[in-house]
């Protein structure tokens, strides 16, 4: 019987979703048996690197800077699916005032099974700028908290590629938009899941 406590359908926010097979997800173990060839999924950006697999930082596939790793400070705000990532290790990227990276920021999430939770979160201070892209690619249960925080005429633009061959995947942004700035999230999503 699984410990996970889980939103019911009773509730008008969850109505049309089927959590059904989390619980699986979540007490199953990560089979780490499948490999994915990284050079098929880079976009080719030019930019810092970095590889997730099952929630945990593959620094030998990775080229993170100027995004840091660590503990993420992180509030999900009573979502129960996001709730989870919070108090786990993460990445956070941190602009100030003007700064902007020459190019795109690439994360790669490889799940091989079970359930992985991580906090992200991102601060641009004032007139900062960002593009990130993040590929979820395996199967088993992508659980992300992205904490974003867009100081005064802040430009963050984020794309998220969900191709996931099976599972699940959750995703919980929580934003504070300064005057002026601006936050576009953009999603493709395909595969079986």
């Amino acid at each position: 019987m699984s410990l996970l406590a889980l939103p019911s359908t009773r509730e008008e926010g969850w109505r049309w979703s089927s959590l059904a097979e989390l619980p699986a997800l979540a007490e199953a173990a990560p089979k780490r048996a499948r490999h994915h060839n990284l050079d098929e999924l880079w976009l080719g950006c030019g930019g810092p690197r970095l590889v997730f697999v099952d929630g945990r930082f593959d620094a030998d596939a990775s080229d993170p800077s100027p995004v840091a790793l660590g503990p993420v400070e992180a509030d999900a705000e009573g979502h129960p699916l996001a709730r989870l990532a919070e108090g786990q290790a993460g990445w956070t990227l941190t602009l100030g005032r003007g700064q902007a990276p020459a190019h795109t920021i690439e994360i790669i999430h490889i799940a091989t099974g079970g359930a992985c939770h991580l906090p992200a979160r991102i601060a641009l201070g004032e007139d900062a700028q960002a593009s990130v892209v993040e590929s979820f690619v395996g199967d088993g249960w992508a659980n992300r908290l992205t904490m974003i925080e867009l100081g005064r005429s802040a430009r963050l633009m984020r794309s998220l590629r969900l191709t996931q061959d099976t599972g699940f995947v959750s995703l919980r942004e929580v934003a504070r938009v300064g005057q002026g700035a601006s936050l576009v999230t953009v999603a493709l999503v395909t595969g079986g899941a």
